[in-house]
């Protein structure tokens, strides 16, 4: 079963045990989406949570991005970039921490330039996040599952400024989610790939989140013949 809210789909397999997913159509025919859970991988749980495209019966699972390496130990709110839906592999992300709030660093990737790591990374909200993305692969032989190399999919947490919900409004401009000064409490900002970032509105006491412009959207049908 698939939800549609604006161009963001969440979807419910009708299984009991079935996992759950968040999505954007991806051309031809398929969603990317936002894996949250391990049974995709025969992998560690901690950082299964890269991004998937598949057909919306769940048919074709295919890797996109991150899922070979400890760091980021999640992906949230993938989008493709404007005027490159369905023809380019270039989307904007969030990259967080497993044990944290959906938070972190606002990445673009370019997936024709890997899988994985730093390579695909083509900007980033802080501008640099190296520091987040150490993936240690000593193991010490299995000696202890607590081993601090598994608080790597934690990383993204010690961000001083956190990021969150990228709306791609160009290939250059940007609204997100943007933690203030008390660390706590987000505004909307306006973001770019120029070093700008601008507080655009923000509420006494309270947190704001999903900043999406009122504008019209194309309604296309692409799924119909992948389904029958």
């Amino acid at each position: 079963m698939i939800y549609a809210s604006n161009d963001v789909y969440i979807t419910f397999p009708l299984s009991p045990a079935g996992n759950r997913y968040l999505l954007q159509c991806a051309a031809p025919g398929k969603v990317l989406l936002a894996h949250a859970e391990e049974s995709l991988v025969d992998r560690h749980f901690g950082p299964s949570f890269g991004l998937w495209t598949m057909y919306p019966d769940s048919r074709s699972p295919v890797l996109f991005y991150g899922n070979n390496a400890w760091s980021p130990g999640a992906i949230f709110d993938a989008r493709f970039m404007p005027n490159n839906e369905g023809k380019s592999e270039q989307v904007v992300c969030t990259f967080g921490a497993c044990h944290d709030r959906p938070w972190g660093a606002i990445v673009i990737l370019n997936r024709s330039l890997g899988l994985d790591g730093m390579k695909p990374i083509v900007h980033s909200w802080p501008p640099n996040v190296a520091p987040y993305m150490h993936n240690s692969q000593n193991y010490r032989n299995g000696q202890d599952i607590r081993h601090p190399v598994v608080s790597q999919i934690d990383l993204f947490s010690q961000l001083p400024v956190k990021y969150e919900d990228p709306f791609p409004l160009d290939e250059a401009f940007l609204l997100c989610s943007r933690t203030l000064n008390d660390k706590e409490r987000t505004g909307i900002f306006l973001i770019d790939t120029f070093g700008n970032e601008i507080l655009i509105h923000e509420e006494s006491g309270k947190g704001c989140f999903d900043p999406m412009p009122i504008m019209s959207r194309n309604f296309r049908i692409i799924f119909l013949d992948v389904l029958r």
